[in-house]
């Protein structure tokens, strides 16, 4: 058996820490100084649960804010099929959807901190729902921008 695939995997980039839940693996971790929309993507998954999965994307935030990214306007502008959401303990100013679809269920939180954006979504099928909001509440509350 491997044990550090069990624990806890610090994420550690020039824009913010955080730690994933146990078990998680990841798969993809890019940092890139010329991509702005895209200055870091990570893509983790939890292989013993049945398609978890959490992704982080650290953009440059554009002058109009939020509205300016276009993950965070097709789930505001989409309200059948991402509802906004609110978790107790989130930071002030995340602003959180959770898609309505039947198969697969998916919360999506965004933050800002000056000039930079934070995409965080964790994923997983719907039958385990509470799995997938324990799995972005622990990346949030471990969450510090640099």
């Amino acid at each position: 058996m491997n044990d550090t695939a069990a624990a806890p995997v610090k994420i550690d980039t020039a824009y913010f820490t955080t730690t994933l839940p146990a078990g998680f693996v990841v798969k993809t971790n890019s940092e890139s100084s010329t991509n702005t929309q895209q200055l870091v993507q990570i893509v983790a998954v939890q292989p013993q649960a049945q398609g978890q999965q959490i992704a982080i994307t650290i953009g440059q935030l554009p002058a109009d804010g939020l509205a300016g990214v276009s993950s965070f306007t097709l789930r505001s502008k989409n309200p059948s099929t991402y509802a906004p959401v609110e978790f107790g303990g989130m930071p002030a100013d995340a602003k959180l959807f959770s898609s309505t679809n039947d198969a697969v269920y998916e919360i999506t939180a965004f933050s800002t901190r000056s000039a930079l954006y934070a995409a965080i979504a964790s994923s997983g099928i719907t039958a385990n729902r509470t799995d997938t909001n324990k799995n972005l509440m622990s990346v949030l509350t471990n969450w510090n921008w640099r």
